[in-house]
């Protein structure tokens, strides 16, 4: 189920009827106009898109293959991330009257576009130098701007500050989830918070840069054994 929400909690709308599955990875257009969201709604998880008002429910993405996250830019063009057969986890882009292709030959674990939409950052557990980086791609070229090596283990997203000077991440402190940032200027990592309990499933920015949501909670778990009989 997708809603738009105000500040102040005051507006909260329904934009969809709940039927498009548990990890629809909701965010904001590039024009600020719809949610960009993973819907199952017509088969294999596909990318949609639904005005803040809850009409005009558009389909942006017909792969083959299953879409894990994706997000649409302001000028409408789609960044995905999917799997296949051949290539593994790819991330592609696909202008509203092109062809999707493939960003560059590099395969993130977790990646964000800047506010600007000029750059990409991935971040990639880099099994050949042994550490975990991020590495920021020319959204135009592809080309390698800069690599960061942060000394904190990111979680379930990355993140850009709204003002493009550093990568903000989840990780995990003492069994805690804590946000950290990474700027970009390769200085130390900062931790922002000091939950000490919890576990975090997501955050992002205001557009001001001036707050910060999170999503928070406990994650329960139970042993259970089963006990099976002949079968004649």
């Amino acid at each position: 189920l997708v809603r738009a929400v105000s500040l102040d909690g005051r507006s909260n709308t329904r934009l969809t009827e709940g039927t498009d599955g548990l990890w629809i990875q909701p965010s904001m257009s590039g024009d600020g106009k719809a949610v960009v969201f993973n819907s199952s709604r017509a088969g294999l998880i596909q990318l949609w898109r639904v005005g803040i008002d809850g009409k005009d429910l558009t389909q942006l993405t017909s792969a083959p293959t299953p879409i894990f996250n994706g997000i649409q830019l302001s000028d409408g063009t789609v960044i995905y991330k999917t799997q296949t057969p051949e290539a593994g986890w790819i991330l592609l882009k696909r202008s509203p009257d092109g062809e999707p292709t493939k960003i560059n030959a590099d395969s993130p674990d977790l990646w964000a576009v800047s506010p600007d939409e000029t750059q990409i950052a991935y971040y990639v557990n880099d099994a050949d130098l042994k550490k975990r980086r991020i590495s920021i791609y020319s959204m135009a070229t592809g080309a390698l701007i800069r690599t960061l090596f942060p000394d904190l283990l990111a979680g379930r997203r990355i993140s850009w500050t709204r003002d493009g000077k550093a990568i903000s991440f989840d990780t995990v402190e003492n069994g805690a989830g804590e946000v950290a940032i990474q700027p970009i200027d390769g200085t130390k990592v900062k931790k922002l918070t000091s939950f000490r309990s919890d576990s975090l499933f997501y955050h992002d920015w205001s557009y001001d840069g001036k707050k910060l949501a999170v999503v928070r909670g406990k994650v329960y778990s139970d042993t259970v054994m089963i006990k099976t009989t002949g079968i004649n």
